[in-house]
């Protein structure tokens, strides 16, 4: 199987469930068009959502369309998306570096607060969310375009799971590539071919289970992201969590 289609089953969950003020404090960066954020504890890639990124050409948090485009695509976002999934890619992948169609793309990092993955266990699956100490936000790594009415869009990097991921997503071994704060200058002016699987995340992730209606319904209700144990199934939640809502 194609990393094209991999990615279609990997990531297309995250989170980003803080304060406007919070993002600008940890990274030292205003937004650009601050009066558009909004909370979202879960951000659902297969509809058309906004990520918060930065980029290597802005001192400012800007907004990109999650799912890349070519630059000079002018056409429908889900009419492209269900040609080609573009939510994310594994760093291995020269799809998008050697298409011409994306001959114009870039790094930059997303915004989140966590991401998701999944454990099968006994035939049932459960979904854990993933995040650091008292859900500060951090970085992911991606590629992103500008497209020719100067909206940006972007794709998510994977990578192989660490050592703690691969306790509890037993799916596919891969999480979402993280880029700690310090090593933000390095992800953005690195080479977009050069191997990605070097050291860029050295923090401490914490992780629980959520409600299995996560997946089953794909509803939203107001306690979505607070832990709820089911026996037999290893837990990692910081001893700081508290419910943001």
């Amino acid at each position: 199987m194609s990393g094209a289609c991999l990615a279609l089953h990997v990531f297309y969950k995250l989170s980003n469930n803080c304060q406007r003020n919070a993002i600008e404090h940890t990274f030292g960066r205003p937004f650009k068009f601050p009066k558009i954020y909004e909370r979202n504890p879960i951000i659902n890639g297969v509809q058309e959502q906004l990520l918060p990124v930065i980029t290597d050409h802005d001192a400012q948090v800007n907004y990109a369309i999650w799912g890349i485009l070519p630059t000079h695509y002018t056409g429908d976002w889900k009419a492209y998306q269900n040609i080609q999934n573009t939510l994310n890619f594994p760093p291995s992948e020269s799809l998008f570096y050697s298409a011409a169609a994306f001959s114009n793309i870039k790094k930059c990092v997303i915004i989140v607060t966590g991401f998701f993955v999944s454990h099968l266990k006994d035939g049932s699956m459960y979904t854990y969310y993933v995040y650091k100490e008292n859900e500060q936000p951090f970085l992911l790594g991606g590629l992103y375009t500008v497209l020719e009415d100067g909206f940006l869009t972007c794709t998510m990097a994977y990578t192989k799971a660490n050592a703690f991921i691969q306790n509890i997503n037993n799916i596919n071994g891969y999480m979402p590539l993280i880029i700690d704060h310090s090593k933000l200058s390095d992800w953005l002016e690195s080479g977009l071919e050069e191997n990605t699987q070097q050291q860029y995340h050295t923090e401490k992730l914490f992780a629980h289970t959520i409600s299995k209606q996560f997946y089953d319904n794909d509803i939203l209700f107001d306690s979505v992201l607070e832990p709820i144990p089911y026996k037999d199934i290893p837990n990692f939640e910081c001893p700081n969590h508290m419910s943001k809502n």
